[in-house]
C-alpha cells in the first residue's frame, strides 16, 4: 500500500446558527478525510493502495457505508456490534467558532489493529499527541522488522507524517512535540496550534508575521537536524501553507482565494473548512510518491522539490473539502468516462493551476537551511 491512515471515522453531527438547518450523520473524521485527500490526488487508479480501518457499530448508517464503498479504497470494516459507532457534535456559533465533543466512545486505531498489507505501507498518516505519536511510530516499526519480503529482505524504511492535535498544543508540551518530532519524517501543524506550542500569535493584522513563523520553523529543524525529521509544513487556513525544509521555504496560496478582488466577504466557494488541514495531508502524502511535478509543467526549479510537489497536491485536494459540508461529490465525466470528476471538476486541472499561479518563494534575509 502507498498510503495508511490511523485516524478514525466519526459520523459527525452539525449544528449551525440559526436560520441553517443542521446536517445529520455527516461522515467525517481525521481519518475520512485523510483518506479523500489521498483518494483525490492518487485517483481511480491508486485507490487500491490507500489504506484505512472503520469500526462499524451497531448503528453505523448505510447511505455512509455506501459512500466509502463508492470511493473502491482497501477500507477494512470491522464490524463492531456491541458499540454505537463513534460518533461526534459539532456546534458552530458565531464567527465559524466551533465546539466539538463524541456523543459515544471513540474506538482508537494502533499498530495492533492493523493487518500485514496495511503495515507495509509506504506512508503513515496520524493525528494524535506526542506521546502517541512516538508510541505509534515504534509500535508500527517493530511490526515492520517482523515482515519479510518475497526475497527475504525486511520492508524499507516509511514515510511517517504526524499531525498535531489541538488539545495538546500547549507550552507545556514542548519537550514533548520536540522528541515527537525526532520520530517522524513530516510534521504538520496548523497556525494556531504552532502559536500555541510557543507562546506565540502569528497573526499580524490580517496577515501572518512570516519574521516570527520562519524563526520557529528554522528553530525545530536545525534541532532536530540529526533526527529523520526533514520537512515542515505549516497549515495557515485561507493563507495558504508554509512549507520548510533544509533546503528552501515556499508558501503555497490556496486554491480558493480568502476575498475575492475588491470584495469585503470570503468567496462563496468555501462553505466548510472541516477537515481541510486532514485532507491537506491524504494529498500530500500520495503526493510525495509522484515524481516531482511529473503530472504538471515544471515550476521555477528554485521550488521544484518533493515537499512543495507534495504540498501542492494536498493544497488542491483541500480545495475540494471546503466546497460543501462533509465529502465532494465523484462523478464520471459525461464525454471521458474513464475521467473522474470530483464537484464537476477535474482535480489535476487544480494541481497544475496551483503549480503555475500559487507557489512563491519565501524571501529571507538569511540562507534558508546548512550544511551537516
Amino acid at each position: 500500500m502507498e498510503f495508511v491512515t490511523l485516524g478514525m471515522l466519526i459520523i459527525d453531527d452539525i449544528f449551525y446558527p440559526v436560520p441553517r438547518l443542521p446536517a445529520l450523520n455527516v461522515l467525517g473524521g481525521a481519518g475520512s478525510y485523510a483518506v479523500l485527500g489521498a483518494r483525490l490526488i492518487g485517483g481511480a487508479e491508486r485507490a487500491g493502495s490507500i489504506g484505512w480501518t472503520v469500526h462499524e457499530g451497531s448503528d453505523f448508517p448505510e447511505a455512509v457505508k455506501g459512500q466509502i464503498e463508492a470511493w473502491k479504497t482497501s477500507c477494512l470494516f470491522v464490524k463492531t456490534p456491541h458499540r454505537l459507532t463513534t460518533r461526534a457534535l459539532n456546534i458552530y456559533r458565531q464567527n465559524e467558532i466551533r465546539d466539538f465533543e463524541f456523543t459515544t466512545p471513540k474506538m482508537r486505531i494502533d499498530e495492533s489493529t492493523l493487518i500485514q498489507d496495511q503495515l507495509k505501507a509506504q506512508s503513515f498518516h496520524f493525528a494524535c499527541s506526542p506521546t502517541r505519536c512516538m508510541s505509534l511510530v515504534r509500535g508500527i516499526s517493530a511490526k515492520r522488522s517482523e515482515i519479510r519480503s518475497p526475497n527475504g529482505l525486511s520492508v524499507g524504511l516509511p514515510v511517517f507524517v504526524w499531525e498535531p492535535i489541538p488539545g495538546l498544543c500547549l507550552p507545556s508540551e514542548l519537550n514533548n512535540f520536540f522528541e515527537a518530532v525526532g520520530h517522524v519524517d513530516v510534521v504538520s501543524p496548523n497556525l494556531d496550534e504552532l502559536g500555541a506550542l510557543f507562546s506565540l500569535s502569528f497573526d499580524a493584522k490580517g496577515s501572518v508575521e512570516m519574521k516570527s513563523l520562519l524563526e520557529v520553523c528554522e528553530s525545530i529543524l536545525f534541532r532536530s537536524r540529526d533526527s529523520r525529521l526533514w520537512c515542515i509544513v505549516v497549515r495557515m487556513g485561507h493563507w495558504g501553507c508554509l512549507v520548510a525544509d533544509k533546503h528552501a521555504c515556499v508558501i503555497i496560496e490556496p486554491y480558493h482565494p480568502h476575498l475575492a478582488d475588491g470584495a469585503e466577504t470570503p468567496v462563496e466557494k468555501v462553505v466548510d473548512p472541516t477537515g481541510a488541514g486532514n485532507t491537506f495531508l491524504g494529498g500530500f502524502c500520495i503526493g510525495l510518491k509522484i515524481p516531482a511535478m511529473a503530472r504538471v509543467s515544471p515550476v521555477n526549479s528554485a521550488e521544484n522539490s518533493q515537499s512543495v510537489t507534495a504540498a501542492i497536491c494536498g493544497t488542491a485536494a483541500a480545495s475540494f473539502a471546503v466546497e460543501q459540508v462533509g465529502m465532494p461529490v465523484l462523478s464520471n465525466n459525461a464525454t471521458q468516462e474513464s475521467q473522474e470528476l470530483w464537484n464537476n471538476d477535474e482535480v489535476w486541472e487544480r494541481v497544475e493551476y496551483l503549480a503555475q499561479t500559487k507557489v512563491r518563494k519565501v524571501q529571507t534575509d538569511r540562507t534558508w537551511g546548512w550544511n551537516g
